[in-house]
């Protein structure tokens, strides 16, 4: 898959009073909890989990057309990340070795995307 139109693409998210950019090149994913979304990511500058105030709808919105995917209620992955997809679990295996549960309703549209995209 062809990530290159992740490169130079900034978020900028507002984290306690601040506003910061994060690329999107370095997010693997975001997880929902409860009012706060948390952004992991993968670089080593910046924290690996960033706690913000936007709803999970909003930032699946401003990802839209980068390589991320919604796999279940809670959670977005950066498909850049995804090391492997389980059938038989329906998980996915970031290279960061966190496992990640697909929904049974998102699994087609995952396997899908995969099926596509190899």
């Amino acid at each position: 898959m062809d990530y290159s139109s992740q490169v130079s693409q900034k978020i900028i998210i507002t984290e306690k009073g601040k506003l910061r950019q994060i690329a999107l090149e370095c997010i693997s994913h975001v997880r929902c909890d409860g009012y706060i979304s948390i952004i992991y990511t993968s670089s080593k500058e910046i924290n690996t989990a960033i706690p913000v105030c936007i709803s999970l709808l909003e930032i699946e919105s401003k990802f839209k057309g980068y390589h991320f995917l919604r796999v279940d209620r809670n959670c977005i992955v950066n498909l850049k990340y995804v090391e492997i997809l389980d059938a038989k679990t329906k998980t996915i295996t970031m290279q960061n070795q966190t496992k990640l549960k697909v929904s049974r309703r998102r699994y087609s549209e995952v396997s899908k995307y995969f099926a596509i995209h190899t």
